[in-house]
This record gives structure tokens, sequence and C-alpha cells, in this order.
């Protein structure tokens, strides 16, 4: 991830009259309630967009519910949010990423 925030980070500072970067990171995959503690943070902020690699495809997606409902868009990377669960929540989060499960059967 350090790779595509440094990326994300040289962009902004090539665009800094456009929009303002804010990077956020949890302690490790599994520190899912710290990660819904900075969505909160964000829509409590104002901030216009959101691209998060959920650490729960599943307990993210109540969160990121509602940023939607404050107007925030939302970008999915990495680990893709559950169809079904989002399905559930009647929301849509566009997804950009590999198919992880593809690249598990391709590694054997």
């Amino acid at each position: 991830f350090l790779t595509m925030e440094d990326g994300a980070k040289a962009y902004q500072k090539e665009h800094a009259d456009r929009f303002e970067l804010v990077s956020n990171g949890i302690k490790d995959e599994t520190d899912t309630s710290s990660q819904i503690r900075i969505v909160e943070q964000m829509i409590v902020s104002g901030v216009d967009a959101l691209v998060i690699a959920p650490a729960d495809s599943k307990a993210l997606v109540p969160v990121v519910k509602k940023a939607l409902d404050a107007g925030i868009v939302v970008v999915n990377i990495d680990n893709r949010f559950d169809p079904q669960v989002l399905q559930a929540k009647k929301i849509g989060v566009p997804f950009v990423g590999p198919d992880n499960r593809k690249g598990a059967r391709l590694v054997g």
C-alpha cells in the first residue's frame, strides 16, 4: 500500500490546487474497528471522496453506506466489498483492483 500512497502523494503534489490528500492507515489487516473509526472521522470532517481497501469486506459496508448517504464518493480498492452485503444495503461501490481469489488459485 505504501507504493499506492506514494503515487497518490506525488500526484497530489503536482495538482495541489485541485484537491487535498488525507492518508490514513490501520496497524494491520485485522484492525477493522480502527478502520471504521477512520471512516467515521472522514464523514464528520466532510471529505468529498474516500478510497478504501477494506480490512473486512463485510464489516466496513455499514459505515461506507453512511459515507455514501452523506454524499461522499467511495471507491473500493484491493479487497472487494462483499457483493451480497452491498446488495443487502442497496448500495454500489466501484472497485479497482485485482481478483485476489483468482490470483490465489493461480499460485496454488
